[in-house]
């Protein structure tokens, strides 16, 4: 009986030892060394690191999404289900997608964003360049064409927050706070349809190219934000 006693602590060491290996390699797998295999579902948190370009191709992530300082992501007809977080990142290309949950693109390289589905708070801020729709134009990210960037449509609500050389064009945003811009110069906002309160500021919006005067429509409070300019 006393050497049952003294066995038992050993073989649960050791199954611990071996759960924890796996639990070490479960979580290793979840960052993007190389891309998800087209179609796939990834169950838990994914993260894409310094050095790394991703490309979620038809893919569910289940968990959170995070892009870490010096990564790059390209989202292709995706499902992000908790949310996407762009710490200073690289390229940002979401195409045809939807992210749902609060989505945080903070500062990096330039942005594309076509044809998406995003639903939660959407915070953009301290991005250089880019495209939040654009239905008029060809652009190019990340190696990324696509002939004419549909909008999105955005339920919940759109923060823009020190923003240059960003045209947001042809989107649909909708909700109790749908908009709100802080400090956004060197860009265009036009064509856009907002239902519910909007509040601009610090804006100093210049044209682009020839769809800068296409009217945005406003269902709600508007407090200083552009029908055209």
């Amino acid at each position: 009986m006393v050497r049952v006693l003294r066995i038992l602590p050993a073989a649960a060491l050791v199954a611990m030892t071996l759960f924890g290996v796996a639990g070490s390699a479960a979580a290793a797998a979840a960052t993007c060394a190389t891309n998800p295999a087209p179609g796939s579902t990834i169950s838990g948190a994914f993260t894409v690191n310094s050095g790394q370009n991703c490309v979620l191709d038809h893919v569910t992530v289940m968990g959170p999404v995070t892009v870490n300082a010096g990564g790059s992501l390209t989202l292709l007809s995706a499902s992000l289900l908790r949310g996407l977080t762009y710490l200073d990142g690289g390229n940002a290309v979401i195409l045809n997608s939807t992210v749902t949950g609060t989505t945080l693109l903070e500062g990096g390289g330039p942005l594309l964003i076509c044809g998406s589905q995003l639903n939660g708070a959407e915070t953009v801020e301290y991005t250089p360049a880019g495209w939040i729709g654009d239905p008029g134009e060809t652009v190019t990210v990340n190696g990324t064409t696509v002939h004419g960037c549909a909008g999105n449509q955005i339920t919940g609500s759109l923060t823009l927050r020190d923003l240059a050389g960003i045209e947001v064009e042809g989107n649909t945003i909708t909700g109790k706070n749908a908009l709100t811009i802080e400090a956004f110069n060197n860009g265009e906002f036009a064509g856009n349809t907002v239902t519910g309160a909007a509040t601009c500021s610090g804006l100093g919006l210049e044209a682009l190219d020839s769809d800068h005067a296409t009217p945005n429509s406003y269902t709600g409070t508007n407090n200083g934000c552009p029908v055209t300019h």
